[in-house]
């Protein structure tokens, strides 16, 4: 029977062999001639192959991806001489299962090789094995495990046996939270660092970047579906210097796959959910890769539909779920590899998420049944096209970015408790609908130098240029007539200058100093006209604000041997002030002008990576002190304002490792404990000192367990991941008493491999925890009792994938 599989299902190495982190990305090589070109002095003994490559990426400051060097099958020669990359790569990779596949000037991909040399096969049960990971958030590539900073890394194994979302993966990195309003309607929150839960006109504290371009401002996370993805990367901490403002808790890059410019390949992939008690939900993607040009020319297109099926019951339907959810998106990316020296990719991302209505109950009624009342849709609807350029010079690596955002969100909002608050006359059923329309373009040039130098540096110009139009409305739900609107148009531009110096001071001390200089003009203009008003007349705002900021990062690096690595590290970050001009005439007006924040860190780190990289272990110590803090808040007709709402403290222990006792299990730990309190609290919105931040628990940890098996001579396996939230609040001030959290959720995950084929089934809330994962779902009825926003019920999914 097995030999019958064998002759209907290609023979190709299983999916998670070439999803599996293998990336040693290390460098962009220097000078006139290109890396390929270049001689380099080899001398590396014989030891594993992954241990190796690392090494040579390291002297010739390539990067090098694909698949585990495990899936090789042999160990690595020694290697002495003077030798070109391409001549190393093959000398190293000889007689092995393997060969190095250049992608562009200083890039090399390790694929297994199409004919295996001296009919070897290929050894699948180590294929997972645990590998220097190489990141790129620091705008030049580091070794993980040597990068003096926190950020941690979902590789593409991950995310493979995750649902597709941040939200999913989130629990296994420590100190990041998302918020659950709903899909395309959360908020990222890092590190303990919480402005509130609700959304206004204040900026994210997290840079979101897909690729090289941030695909953020004020808006919530688009939460785009994470398919075919190379990894996610978190950096954690204010990032000023090098990602300016809107960054001053960290920074989240979604990386995705580039085009092989060698082989054609793709991936189709279903799956039905089954969810107790609600609708069933489904998933198609398809991923296509095509060299158009051989070695010159290639095309990857990603297209997927993602349906999710509600849950919540209405108490009089109880046969309707409301809170259902449809994504569909599209991905396409062209690299033309112009020379040896320049590469161009153009790329463009669309996505679409329409829900029917929210997801958050009445603490007092049973668990998913949703009280009778008007619909709350939401659709968040965003697309991006950019351009990257990079190459070698005589000076150093250069990448130039550009970008343009198109991002539309619309909300409506059961309002019904403002029917006794407007001077106009209605029918006591009124609605409130939220329209915002963000466009936004970002320019980026970037020169890097060589790594293998004492003194290294980057240097970087940035602008961008954003518009935003906002129009709220209050209507009339049976007459449809409008009772409140205002026409708010938004121009922000940024400039900025930024630039990085490292020097080695010693075999085993190093200096790194970074520096930003920023400047932006912030521009509003607003119409509003609220019917029935005695004047009942238009009343408009305009105004104008000029900000310069200068952001520093200063990091002092130990590295007593190859296992351990120490870092103190003071940082900061900022954010710019802005415009309140959303009211209603019942209440105090809200302040026109809020101030910009500011937010300054400090951070003590240690990472060991034992031999093999069998353990990784990072540990990392802050204090935050955070001045005139900008927060969303809710006036007392249930609008939004921003204030500067006190001074925040954050003290924080974070916990991160990765083990692997057995060659057939791989484990992962994370933690945060933190400690957050507010200061100098802003009088006008009754704040006690001394009560924390909203939505951040004291604690939060996970752990996750992946077991690799044979089942049949097949390759199977099995992750299981167990998280736990503790408890929270949901804001400052009187809110302080809505609580949430304190619940663990488990995971489980499991993958058959059989030839191109893989069949997965994924259990998600395997124990059918209640817990109330989020206690705000509608402005205007906070006052009517808690609201509660239950876990997804326990929920099955089947899947069937095939690689051609």
């Amino acid at each position: 029977m097995l030999n019958g599989w064998k002759n209907f299902f290609p023979c190709k190495p299983p999916r998670r062999l070439r999803l599996s982190i293998c990336t040693a990305v290390l460098s962009l090589a220097a000078g006139a001639a290109t890396a390929a070109e270049s001689h380099y002095a080899v001398d590396i003994p014989a030891q594993p192959m992954g241990n190796a490559l690392i090494q040579f990426a390291v002297i010739t400051n390539i990067s090098l991806g694909g698949v585990n060097p495990k899936s090789c099958g042999v160990r690595a020669r020694a290697l002495h001489g003077v030798y070109t990359v391409d001549a190393g790569l093959k000398a190293l990779l000889k007689a092995s299962a393997c060969e190095a596949v250049r992608v562009d000037t200083a890039s090399y991909r390790l694929q297994v090789r199409r004919i295996s040399p001296r009919g070897f096969s290929w050894p699948v049960a180590d294929a997972s094995a645990p590998m220097e990971v190489v990141v790129t958030a620091n705008r030049r590539p580091q070794l993980l495990g040597r990068a003096p900073t926190s950020v941690s890394v979902i590789s593409a194994a991950r995310l493979g046996a995750s649902d597709g979302s941040l939200m999913d993966v989130a629990a296994g990195v420590p100190g990041m939270m998302m918020t659950n309003l709903g899909p395309g309607r959360d908020k990222i929150l890092l590190r303990g660092v919480s402005d509130g839960v609700f959304t206004g006109r204040t900026q994210s504290t997290v840079g979101l970047y897909l690729d090289d371009a941030p695909i953020t401002y004020n808006a919530p996370d688009p939460d785009l579906l994470l398919v075919d993805m190379a990894r996610v990367e978190v950096l954690k901490g204010p990032q000023g210097a090098l990602y300016g403002e809107g960054s001053i808790s960290g920074v989240v890059h979604l990386i995705t796959n580039p085009p092989d410019l060698s082989h054609t390949q793709g991936n189709v992939t279903g799956g039905l959910g089954l969810t107790e008690g609600g609708e069933s939900s489904s998933r198609v993607s398809a991923v296509v890769n095509l060299p158009l040009l051989a070695e010159r020319v290639g095309v990857r297109l990603v297209a997927y539909r993602d349906k999710s099926g509600g849950y919540l019951h209405y108490a009089n339907d109880p046969e309707y779920k409301g809170n259902g959810t449809v994504r569909d998106g599209v991905r396409a990316a062209v690299s033309w590899k112009i020379n040896d020296n320049w590469t161009l990719t153009g790329s463009l991302a669309q996505q679409d998420i329409e829900t029917k209505d929210s997801q958050y109950i009445y603490g007092g009624r049973k668990d998913y049944i949703r009280a009778p009342g008007i619909a709350e849709p939401h659709d968040n609807d965003f697309s991006e096209t950019a351009a990257r350029l990079t190459g070698e010079t005589a000076v150093g690596a250069v990448k130039l970015t550009l970008n343009h955002l198109h991002h539309d969100i619309s909300s409506r909002y059961d309002a019904d408790p403002l029917s006794a608050v407007v001077a106009a006359p209605n029918s006591g059923q009124l609605v409130y609908d939220e329209i915002q329309n963000v466009e936004l373009t970002t320019i980026e040039g970037l020169v890097t130098s060589p790594t293998e130098r004492p003194l290294r540096w980057l240097a970087g110009v940035f602008a961008s240029d954003g518009t935003e139009k906002f129009n709220p409305r209050l209507i009339d739900y049976k007459t449809d007539g409008a009772i409140f609107r205002e026409t708010r148009k938004d121009h922000i531009t940024n400039l900025a200058a930024f630039g990085e110096l490292s020097f080695d001071l010693s075999a085993k001390w190093m200096l790194t100093a970074g520096l930003r200089l920023a400047q932006s003009e912030h521009r509003v203009a607003s119409d509003s006209r609220e019917t029935g008003n005695p004047q009942d007349s238009l009343s408009s705002f305009s105004g104008r604000k000029h900000d310069m900021h200068v952001s520093h990062k200063l990091v002092l690096t130990y590295v007593p041997d190859s296992r351990l690595l120490f870092y103190l590290q003071a940082s900061n970050g900022y954010r710019s002030g802005g415009f309140n001009t959303t009211a209603l005439s019942e209440g105090p007006a809200p302040v026109a002008r809020y101030d910009g924040d500011r937010l300054d860190s400090y951070e003590l780190g240690a990472k060991l990576t034992l031999p093999d990289h069998r353990l990784r272990l990072t540990v990392d110590g802050y204090a935050i002190r955070w001045n005139k803090l900008q927060s969303d808040q809710l006036q007392a007709t249930g609008l939004p304002v921003t204030v500067n709402i006190g001074d925040g403290l954050v003290h924080g222990l974070e916990f991160e490792a990765d083990w692997r006792p057995f060659d057939i299990l791989d484990l992962h730990a994370a933690a945060l404990f933190a400690a957050p309190e507010l200061k100098h609290a802003n009088p006008l919105y009754s704040i006690d000192d001394d009560r924390g931040m909203p939505y951040i628990p004291r604690q939060i940890y996970s752990v996750s367990a992946n077991w690799h098996a044979q089942l049949c001579a097949h390759p199977l396996d099995i992750m299981t991941t167990f998280a736990y939230r503790g408890e929270s609040h949901l804001n400052f001030g009187s809110l302080q008493t809505v609580r949430m959290g304190g619940y663990g959720q488990m995971d489980v995950d499991a993958a058959y491999h059989v030839g191109a084929m893989t069949y997965g089934l994924r259990v998600t809330n395997l124990t059918a925890a209640r817990g109330n994962s989020f206690a705000y779902g509608n402005p205007f009825k906070i006052a009517a009792g808690n609201q509660v926003t239950p876990l997804r019920p326990r929920t099955a999914w089947l899947t069937v994938s095939r690689d051609f």
